[in-house]
């Protein structure tokens, strides 16, 4: 049961990053899923940008956008 939790997070996190790349209303996706709004969700995220800083650092093509990670 907790996979399956986490994998639903996973999905509304990427469903919403998708929505938000491709400048789409949130707010209904957020309203539809506040019970996953929580800190699992927060933490899912501090993990995904920690290492997506971690990696940007590791390359030249991103040196200027990395700044501060």
């Amino acid at each position: 049961m907790p996979n399956e939790a986490a994998n639903q997070e996973q999905t509304f996190l990427m469903d919403l990053l998708k929505a938000i790349y491709q400048n789409q209303e949130i707010y209904p996706l957020l309203q539809h899923n506040l019970s996953k709004l929580n800190d699992n969700l927060a933490l899912m995220l501090r993990k995904w940008v920690s290492v997506d800083a971690s990696a940007c650092r590791q390359t030249s093509l991103c040196s200027r956008t990395c700044q501060g990670y």
